[in-house]
């Protein structure tokens, strides 16, 4: 039983199909994570490791089991509340950039906000953001004048531009050569260290899993013993 707990999953079941073959992608999986720690998940491609942030991130939904997060069960909300979760609550980084090309990085970084219904964008936040990413001389172009680790920082700042409590990075570094990887993963351990969010990170490197407080492995949709 672990302390502050955070995050609870419950007898987590996901099943896909492929055509008339169902596929089990979470099995009765069970997991905690108290909050402000830094768990890797790793883990062969196919496992569950994205369904299991999908779920946990509320893109999602299993088809049994609970999903507790920050003592609300995210089975129990209804669409609107999964929106106004996903969009406040939490920010997600994924191995693609998903940056929009006609806008400005900055523009970029406030769309979380502006979804959120909010005309003004958070100025004073998205530039210190800016300047913690050593992107201010940058907030002005678009993403096809950055390089893949300034797209991937651009898309950092996105996701934590609402201040969420959880951050969920799924392979945030594959798409990156090794320097603007290691510089991924030192942002993120800086934020967990000086803000205290909570991250869950899923990687297959094994310097990324190693500057996690725990490093989870799963295998056929479940973790594996600790």
């Amino acid at each position: 039983m672990l302390k502050n707990r955070f995050i609870e999953l419950s007898d987590v079941t996901k099943v896909y199909h492929q055509g008339n073959i169902p596929v089990v992608a979470l099995d009765h999986l069970n997991l905690e994570v108290s909050k402000g720690e830094f768990v890797a998940i790793t883990g062969k491609s196919g496992c569950g490791k994205s369904t299991l942030i999908n779920i946990i991130g509320g893109l999602d939904i299993p088809h049994q089991g609970q999903v507790i997060v920050d003592q609300e069960d995210l089975t129990q909300m209804d669409d609107e509340r999964l929106t106004l979760y996903r969009r406040k609550r939490v920010g997600i980084i994924f191995q693609f950039f998903n940056l929009l090309p006609i806008l400005s990085v900055e523009e970029n970084i406030a769309l979380p906000h502006w979804l959120m219904g909010n005309s003004k964008p958070p100025e004073v936040r998205i530039d210190r953001l800016l300047r913690q990413m050593d992107l201010h001389g940058r907030r002005h172009h678009k993403p096809y004048e950055l390089s893949g680790g300034e797209m991937q920082r651009v898309a950092i700042c996105r996701a934590l531009v609402n201040d969420p409590d959880l951050i969920l990075a799924d392979e945030p570094t594959g798409n990156l050569d090794t320097a603007s990887g290691r510089q991924v993963l030192e942002i993120l351990k800086r934020f967990r260290e000086k803000e205290g969010k909570t991250i869950l990170l899923v990687t297959h490197s094994q310097e990324g899993a190693a500057i996690a407080d725990r490093i989870l492995r799963m295998r056929d949709g479940r973790i594996l013993l600790e």
